[in-house]
């Protein structure tokens, strides 16, 4: 059963009282679009093709079009260079980095390129 949280925001809040609440509702958000700890090591992904992932039809295409052929030419890259990947955005690289890490892959951290 899924856990909610309700949170009220009244007119008459303090503005330290609305900064806090902006912190935790940030803090739940930046929880909830971690990627997941890894499930499972898949043996030599790298030169698997993309199909491995399962990724959604636009996210796969945008991938190929721009030639990336395997799991191994989407390692090499950071976050910040998918970013410059035409059809790619901050969800479908979000949804990309999940995926990987179904795998127990992830992508270069953005200070290594």
């Amino acid at each position: 059963m899924k856990k909610k949280t309700i949170f009220v925001v009244r007119a008459d809040m303090t503005l330290d009282e609305l900064r806090s609440a902006r912190l935790f509702v940030d803090e739940l958000i930046e929880q909830k679009f971690q990627p997941e700890k890894p499930k499972r090591k898949t043996r030599n992904a790298a030169a698997q093709s993309l199909d491995l992932l399962g990724l959604p039809k636009n996210l796969h295409g945008a991938l190929t079009d721009a030639s990336f052929a395997t799991v191994g030419d989407v390692l090499k890259q950071s976050k910040a260079s998918l970013m410059h990947v035409p059809g790619l955005h901050s969800k479908s690289v979000l949804q990309l980095q999940q995926a990987l890490a179904e795998h127990g892959l992830a992508l270069k951290e953005d200070s290594e390129q």
